[in-house]
């Protein structure tokens, strides 16, 4: 999606957290054991042109398609799409990364992590906020031959 030009944004575990006024009490790496389920409901926002927007649980893949249980609604309505532009222009920057492609090896882009701290932009070369255990298990799984489920 990157390469076809598509802005890409995460919001940043710490944002949510803030915004929240919750307060986290174990990592999202440490085994379960407190009761606490890691389960969430996360919601995608997809504007299209700020004319129509999507808003649901759905991943744009088979898996989300097929297999999961998913829900998603499309809406046409341009003056709505235009005000949630608006919104997320303003709210993006301070608590989102913003996805972008560098240029790693010849033909091999690789995914960084824009985020602004202080007000500068820092570059991120993996998923920031995150420990080196959950970026070993993401590699690993990587590995598994399951790119249909995907």
């Amino acid at each position: 999606m990157l390469e076809a030009g598509i802005e890409l944004y995460e919001f940043s575990p710490a944002a949510v957290r803030e915004g929240s006024g919750k307060q986290r009490h174990k990592s999202d790496d440490e085994p379960h054991g407190s009761g606490r389920s890691r389960a969430a409901l996360h919601a995608k926002v997809l504007v299209f042109d700020c004319r129509t927007f999507f808003v649901g649980s759905m991943n744009l893949d088979p898996r989300s398609a097929f297999t999961n249980t998913e829900i998603g609604l499309i809406v046409d309505a341009p003056s709505e799409a235009a005000q949630l532009c608006v919104r997320l222009d303003r709210a993006l920057p301070q608590g989102a990364y913003r996805l972008e492609l560098r240029a790693a090896e010849p033909g091999e882009p690789q995914i960084e992590w824009v985020g602004v701290e202080d007000g500068r932009e820092i570059h991120y070369a993996s998923a920031p906020m995150t420990s080196t255990w959950r970026r070993f298990r993401c590699w690993l799984y990587s590995l598994l031959p399951i790119e249909p489920l995907l």
